[in-house]
């Protein structure tokens, strides 16, 4: 508690040596604290292994297993997120009345593809349980704040997965004794059942969760501000031009020690071997601009059509990974529409090639990016991106909170800012849920 990490650490080891499970278990979190992940682990599984061998098979040190299933969450990965989910189950049948550990499953639930009425309700019995704490009169000032400012997350969570949920879902859950209706509109019917009924009831009920998670962070939760909006727009609101760059930053920030494992072994993303063969015909380019290069999975396939690579993301941590590879000739932070991120002191003119994968999906209205890549390309220059595609002639905010655009609506922008429209070709550059997600590749020419 004073901080003496060294200290503890001695204390601790001699209490592990003496046989005692409780300081393995504190031991290891102090080699968490000191940012010593795989030795931490290591030691939380020992504890329960030792558990297990000191007591019979039937005991279960909780601590060991929650703390365990922290550092398997923060990891992020189907297998770790799976392995997260079943020691939480059994942290909460030894003692059911953990909240954070019904919060961490309704986290992990999600996370790994579970249904998602399963983790609405462990969201929902970890808020239940924490306000019962909060309320206890015994309940110190330090613990109560310390719940408030983890309750934003869950809120959070319980909102998302109510949003996400399809119209047989909704209606499941609207039937479900155990499903909170945290707020009810007086205008709506709760007791014929429709499914008109349950769509408003949920609908309510998650923008109250998302509502309640944005006032426990004060304002301050671009997540949940963004999701709320989406959710807004599914209810007749217009929806905001672009994703804000707050939320796309705090999104990508949190999705980058996971990123590539999900896009390429779950999402089967393909975008970027699309568009690096659409720009080998194409080229090859002097100089070239990877928009949105996120973990930099653009770049490798790109580079052997290009002299000079630079790529552009929002996220420092994902270029910080990009990083990583090797490819770039210059990696830069920043937003897409401003015009100083596309200065590059290696650069005697403008690009030649502008690329983007998988980026369009947070901007709804294109004419102010397209602009702004008609300005930052050389005269004769590409641009090459790939969009989520709708019929009609506009773009639309989609239910998973990303962008998508009719081709026509694409084609008169793209016109409108000066570019010949050399190629639209249907693609499917990932699934989700098992389903193809449909886009389009356009190629654009600046003449």
């Amino acid at each position: 508690m004073a901080g003496d990490l060294a200290g503890a650490r001695i204390a601790y080891e001699a209490g592990a040596s003496a046989g005692s499970i409780d300081c393995r278990v504190n031991l290891a979190s102090v080699c968490l604290d000191s940012g010593d992940e795989g030795r931490a682990e290591t030691l939380y599984r020992e504890a329960l292994a030792q558990a297990v061998d000191a007591e019979g098979f039937e005991a279960f040190h909780v601590d060991a297993a929650q703390n365990l299933a922290g550092v398997l969450q923060a990891r992020g990965g189907y297998e770790s997120t799976r392995e997260a989910s079943m020691l939480l189950r059994d942290v909460v049948r030894a003692d059911p009345e953990r909240w954070d550990a019904w919060a961490n499953l309704g986290s992990a639930l999600a996370d790994a593809g579970a249904p998602k009425i399963d983790a609405i309700k462990c969201f929902q019995r970890g808020i239940t349980r924490a306000e019962a704490v909060e309320r206890d009169e015994d309940t110190s000032v330090e613990l109560m704040n310390g719940i408030r400012s983890s309750l934003g997350e869950v809120y959070f969570g319980l909102g998302q997965c109510l949003a996400d949920l399809d119209a047989p879902q909704r209606l499941e859950a609207y039937q479900d004794g155990e499903i909170l209706l945290t707020s009810r509109d007086e205008t709506v019917n709760l007791y014929d059942g429709t499914q008109d009924d349950a769509d408003a009831a949920i609908a309510e009920t998650a923008a109250n969760a998302l509502r309640a998670a944005l006032e426990l962070k004060n304002g301050n939760f671009p997540l949940a501000q963004n999701a709320l909006d989406v959710l807004s727009s599914r209810q007749g609101a217009s929806a905001p031009d672009r994703a804000s760059p707050a939320f796309v930053r705090a999104l990508f920030d949190d999705f980058a020690p996971t990123f590539d494992d999900q896009l390429q072994n779950v999402l089967q993303y393909k975008a970027p071997a699309i568009i690096a063969a659409a720009c080998a015909q194409r080229g090859p380019y002097a100089t070239a601009f990877d928009a949105g290069c996120g973990t930099g999975l653009l770049g490798p396939p790109l580079r052997s059509s290009v002299t000079r690579l630079v790529g552009a993301d929002l996220s420092q941590n994902m270029v910080d990974k990009a990083s990583e590879l090797g490819c770039y000739d210059s990696l830069v932070v920043g937003d897409l529409l401003d015009a100083a991120l596309y200065d590059d002191v290696g650069l005697p003119t403008r690009y030649q090639l502008i690329a983007a994968a998988d980026v369009l999906c947070y901007f709804g209205d294109l004419k102010a990016i397209l602009a702004r890549w008609y300005d930052a390309l050389d005269v004769g220059g590409d641009c090459v991106f790939s969009c989520e595609r709708v019929p009609g002639d506009t773009w639309v905010l989609g239910a998973s909170g990303r962008y998508a655009h009719a081709v026509d609506y694409v084609r008169a922008t793209a016109e409108g800012a000066g570019f010949a429209v050399v190629a639209a070709e249907d693609i499917v550059p990932r699934v989700e849920n098992g389903n193809d997600v449909l886009g389009t590749l356009y190629v654009l020419s600046k003449s």
